[in-house]
C-alpha cells in the first residue's frame, strides 16, 4: 500500500484504500491478512504530503499483521534517521499508536538489503526484537549479501 500516483486527491484515495482493504478481507475471510505498507515516520514527518490522514483505523480490522517498510536506506544522514534501529522502533512504536493497538502483529521490512550496513542491519533485528515483532526482512532477497544473514537471523 503505497503508489500514491493514479489519484492524486488523497482523500479519494484513503476512500478507496478503505475499499479495497474490505474486500481483499472479504476476499480471503478467515485467511491471514498482511498489510506492506508506507512507514510512518514518513507519512507524518518526513513527507507529511505524501499521503495525509492515512486511514489506520479504518482499514485495521482488515488485517492481521503490519509489514511496515522501514527503509531507513532512503533516509539522509543529517535527518536522524538513516540508522536501522531509530527508524525501526519508531516506526513501530507509531504504526501501534496510530492503529490504536499496542499488541498489533508486526514484521517490519527494512532497509533495501544492497545499501545496508552490518551494524544498521543488527540494529534494526534489535530494535524488531525490542518491539516483540513477530518477524523481519529487509528489501530484497535477491540483494541481501551472505554477511547480512547471520546478522538478519539475529546471530551476530
Amino acid at each position: 500500500i503505497e503508489w500514491t500516483g493514479s489519484v492524486a486527491d488523497a482523500a479519494v484515495r484513503s476512500e478507496r484504500l478503505v475499499e479495497l482493504s474490505q474486500r481483499a478481507r472479504d476476499l480471503v475471510g478467515g485467511m491471514p491478512l498482511g498489510a506492506i505498507v508506507l512507514e510512518p515516520v514518513l507519512l507524518e514527518v518526513v513527507n507529511p504530503e505524501y499521503w495525509p490522514a492515512f486511514p489506520w483505523r479504518k482499514i485495521r480490522d482488515d488485517y492481521d499483521a503490519w509489514l511496515p517498510m522501514t527503509y531507513w536506506t532512503n533516509r539522509n544522514t543529517k535527518s536522524g534517521y538513516r540508522e536501522g534501529f531509530r527508524y525501526t522502533d519508531e516506526n513501530i512504536r507509531r504504526l501501534r499508536a496510530n492503529l490504536g493497538r499496542p499488541a498489533a502483529v508486526v514484521h517490519p521490512v527494512g532497509g533495501i538489503a544492497d545499501a545496508v550496513s552490518a551494524s544498521d542491519v543488527a540494529g534494526f533485528v534489535r530494535a524488531a526484537r525490542r518491539q516483540r515483532a513477530v518477524g523481519w526482512s529487509v528489501y530484497d532477497y535477491a540483494t541481501t549479501t551472505s554477511g547480512l544473514w547471520p546478522r538478519l537471523r539475529g546471530n551476530r
